[in-house]
């Protein structure tokens, strides 16, 4: 199959080297998808060798620190976060294949692919020993902010790992790497909660909760799938916690499902981002919500233990579905846009009553805070959720 990227390409040379099989039937055919991609026969032989030293899990060099070593150890040493975050920064480590797609991989790959990024630097020599990139922090700092300048969650993500791993001691030989660490990672927080509260202020939202749920409904009909999502969130929000949602589990007592049958409904998720500090959501749904969700799981024959809306992360098909009925625009870019609209609608009607007279200042603040544990939230987090609507 002809790739359609440069980074799919790639990944066809790593896989056909991991299967044993040519990448092409001929070199020149091979040569003709590297001068395509512009990939040079040192890169693909770069990504060979990385292929055998996956099947063949080879050791560490004497000294060395190898990538999946690192994080693969930090994974299993960090009981603080919840699995969905650990996997967001260490990758996933219940699987057979090591990951490379997650935040302090792609951290290091990025900074050694140089001006051509994660293409670049994935399935690279690197991979042996990432000392030498810890050890240059401004180097390592400057080559993810190359291609990604709010980079302070990854920033947070290597600072914690730093602190677990027990080869790297952040106090002593690791001190002043550590330090220029803190010292970026501060300063880049401080720069960007400024500007974001400035862009969320300037950053008006197509419509509220209701006129977005009507949209939907309008659009892709009362048995899709859309409908279903932005149903699910009449009463709380979510992040992406609804994919991977499991019908009627064995085990209530982890993970993220939903309880079902003819006369209740309730939503579960125990594996959110704030988990440790707010611990599970749950949300006993209202009838018709139940009954939307009981049809869809009887039209597409899905069975307990079976996925709700499936397995895969929702993001970029909520971003797309948004997109199609004209409330994602590009100003909306990287904001979780469901959550902004569900936030500021509820804090706009809890305003207006406050400022009718409906309801006290007492049942207002109450409100607010309700709205600050629904969104898993402090105060300040919960104000960068709040925009203008048109």
């Amino acid at each position: 199959m002809s790739p359609k990227s440069r980074r799919e390409a790639i990944n066809q040379i790593y896989k056909a080297s991991r299967e044993g099989r040519p990448v092409r039937d001929s070199n020149k055919k091979v040569d003709n998808l590297l001068r395509r991609w512009e990939i040079s026969w040192a890169r693909r032989d770069e990504i060979f060798e990385c292929a055998e030293r996956d099947l063949q899990a080879l050791a560490p060099t004497e000294g060395g620190l190898h990538i999946h070593t690192f994080l693969k150890e930090c994974f299993e040493l960090d009981e603080k976060k919840n699995m969905a975050t650990k996997i967001a920064a260490y990758g996933d480590w219940t699987k057979t294949e090591p990951p490379r797609d997650r935040s302090i991989y792609r951290a290091f790959a990025t900074c050694a692919g140089g001006p051509r990024g994660f293409d670049e630097g994935v399935y690279g020599g690197w991979e042996l020993d990432i000392k030498p990139m810890l050890m240059d922090m401004d180097c390592l700092i400057a080559g993810v902010r190359r291609h990604n300048d709010n980079c302070v969650r990854i920033l947070d993500h290597i600072s914690v790992a730093m602190q677990l791993h027990p080869s790297i001691d952040h106090e002593g030989e690791y001190a002043h790497a550590y330090a220029t660490l803190q010292r970026t990672k501060r300063d880049l927080d401080v720069k960007f909660k400024c500007q974001g509260k400035r862009k969320n202020s300037e950053t008006s939202l197509e419509c509220d909760w209701t006129e977005l749920v009507r949209l939907v409904k309008e659009r892709f009909g009362v048995d899709s799938k859309e409908y279903l999502l932005v149903s699910l969130w009449r009463n709380m929000p979510y992040r992406d916690d609804l994919h991977a949602l499991v019908i009627n589990p064995d085990d209530k007592s982890k993970g993220n499902f939903i309880c079902i049958d003819e006369n209740t409904a309730t939503v579960v998720i125990h594996d959110h981002k704030t988990s440790a500090q707010w611990g599970p959501k749950k949300d006993v749904l209202d009838d018709d919500v139940r009954d939307l969700a009981r049809r869809y799981i009887e039209a597409h024959d899905l069975v307990d233990g079976d996925y709700l809306l499936g397995e895969q992360p929702n993001s970029e098909w909520i971003n797309k579905f948004l997109t199609k009925i004209d409330v994602k625009k590009p100003e909306h870019k990287r904001m979780h846009l469901l959550r902004h609209i569900w936030a500021t609608s509820y804090a706009k009607k809890a305003t207006a009553q406050y400022e009718r007279g409906d309801i006290t200042a007492d049942e207002y603040d109450k409100a607010r805070e309700r709205l600050c544990h629904l969104m898993c939230h402090t105060p300040e987090a919960n104000e960068k959720y709040l925009n203008p609507i048109e």
